[in-house]
């Protein structure tokens, strides 16, 4: 006569983790195994915004410092948010698909980091939410030298509409010396036709 085989006992304990548990927020970048059992045709990028190669929870994204907090984590010890990225850790247009910083000495860029070498000076310098950035006026000069004609005009106009005056994007002009001069005399032509345009009410 064969063995009968026991029943499994299906205790409390052993059912414990089938329990509904409390949601939590999603308060970091997705992990590659969420994205994919997140995704969603057509919901992606009203939910979610690409930055550095990570899918960021919109809602994470929506003041300088929490873009900032997004970027602090690539950023190099001694280094500066440089550039299209720190226009966009103060205005959120253009997510940058690879950090831009600015160091004093040469560093090799390598991926997902672009490096540039010089210096900017103090007052062309602010920290958001512990991450040390250009400001928005320097920020908008350098994206503005090296882009194309038509995002240059847009950068500064964004620059313009947020308070910032022509002077002060006239100072950040003269500050950009060494490799940092090309362009320069083109956005110094730039800001005031930007600043003469009638934007209306």
């Amino acid at each position: 006569m064969g063995m009968r085989r026991r029943r499994p006992q299906l205790t409390a304990a052993a059912l414990a983790w089938l329990e509904a548990r409390p949601l939590e927020p999603v308060l970091t970048c997705l992990e590659a195994q969420e994205e994919k059992l997140l995704r969603l045709g057509g919901l992606d990028d009203l939910l979610t915004t690409p930055v550095l190669g990570r899918r960021v929870p919109a809602d994470m994204l929506d003041t300088p410092a929490k873009r900032a907090r997004a970027l602090v984590w690539r950023v190099p010890a001694g280094a500066l948010v440089y550039g299209a990225s720190a226009f966009w850790v103060h205005t959120g247009m253009r997510p940058p698909s690879s950090l831009e910083v600015v160091v004093a000495r040469h560093t090799a860029s390598r991926r997902g980091l672009v490096v540039r070498q010089g210096r900017v000076p103090p007052r062309d310098q602010v920290t958001v939410a512990g991450t040390p950035c250009c400001t928005l006026s320097r920020a908008s000069v350098d994206v503005a030298r090296t882009a194309r004609p038509a995002l240059a005009a847009q950068v500064l106009l964004v620059a313009r509409r947020r308070g910032v005056a022509a002077t002060e994007l006239h100072r950040c002009v003269t500050h950009c010396v060494g490799a940092q001069v090309r362009g320069r005399d083109r956005v110094d032509r730039l800001i005031p036709k930007i600043y003469a345009l009638d934007l209306g009410p």
